[in-house]
């Protein structure tokens, strides 16, 4: 198995459609392009095999960054140099937030999520958070065939607005937080997070 002196983990968060795929894409790129060995996984990824149905919380979210573990204990196997992870383990944390706040889970369920992985969250080298207007981020997501369960009960603006609150009031608290705006030029915004990560 090939060592490496150690993993780092990338994580991006922030509303669909704020260019998080597009960044992880780039990214990889530069870093295989250096020789360097990557791993990925997007949210939509690991929603698409869970059985568990949105409306069943917490058990949902802790589906999602469950999968997340899994990805990050094989990376570790595979000795690879970066894990991407998009939405992953401080993104729970900002939704124990979120869910918490509007009685969708208990403060019991709440706490239970952040003993579980807040210890993952520590692990991430730099959290990104990519902002965009709710308008925006339904815009570019009706432009899209894609589409998951989960959207039936999150893809509307009420339900945006509440994610969103809770992004803008909870980022700076995460591991190692960044922040990039959703509307600048994608190739911008990459060589940000070039700059960043020292690629």
């Amino acid at each position: 198995m090939r060592k490496t002196s150690r993993l780092r983990i990338i994580e991006l968060i922030g509303l669909p459609r704020t260019g998080k795929t597009t960044q992880t894409t780039a990214l990889k790129g530069i870093c295989e392009g250096q020789g360097l060995r990557t791993m990925s996984t997007a949210d939509r990824e690991r929603i698409a095999v869970i059985k568990t149905p949105p409306d069943e919380r917490p058990m949902f979210d802790n589906m999602i960054a469950a999968l997340a573990v899994e990805k990050y204990f094989e990376a570790l196997k595979a000795g690879v140099d970066f894990l991407f992870l998009d939405r992953g383990w401080n993104d729970i944390l900002i939704w124990a937030e979120f869910e918490y706040a509007r009685h969708m889970i208990t403060f019991s369920q709440r706490e239970a999520l952040y003993t579980l992985y807040q210890p993952y969250a520590a692990k991430v080298e730099a959290t990104i958070y990519f902002t965009l207007t709710v308008e925006e981020s339904l815009r570019r997501h009706a432009l899209t065939d894609e589409h998951v369960e989960a959207d039936d009960h999150a893809m509307n603006h009420e339900f945006l607005s509440g994610v969103n609150d809770a992004y803008h009031n909870h980022w700076r608290t995460l591991y190692k937080p960044f922040e990039v705006n959703g509307f600048d030029p994608p190739e911008q915004t990459t060589e940000k997070l070039r700059a960043l990560l020292r690629l």
